[in-house]
């Protein structure tokens, strides 16, 4: 059976978005270390000059996977929801979009 170009597209588009439903179903086990790791060494580090690539590999590694590398994406809430626990240490200027300047 021939289908039309319209009905092609449309079948594709579901299934761009029924594919990308099932990869963030896999992604929310991973760690935010993990994840973050894949994305800066298969990414970063072809855009990065060295001494910048170096800088925030350490960036991630002593001050973002120390408070929440451990924690698996499919868990981490939004930013209102950072109150309680080891996300209280964290200063406001992690998380400008939370700074009221008003």
């Amino acid at each position: 059976m021939v289908k039309s170009e319209a009905d092609v597209k449309k079948k594709l588009k579901t299934y761009k978005i029924d594919s990308i439903k099932n990869d963030f179903n896999g992604v929310k086990k991973i760690t935010v270390e993990d994840y973050m790791n894949n994305w800066f060494y298969t990414v970063q580090k072809n855009e990065l000059k060295p001494k910048s690539f170096d800088r925030q590999e350490a960036t991630l590694k002593y001050q973002v996977y120390k408070y929440i590398g451990d924690i698996q994406i499919g868990s981490l809430g939004s930013l209102s929801s950072l109150s309680a626990g080891r996300f209280c240490t964290l200063p406001l200027r992690h998380f400008p979009s939370t700074v009221s300047t008003g």
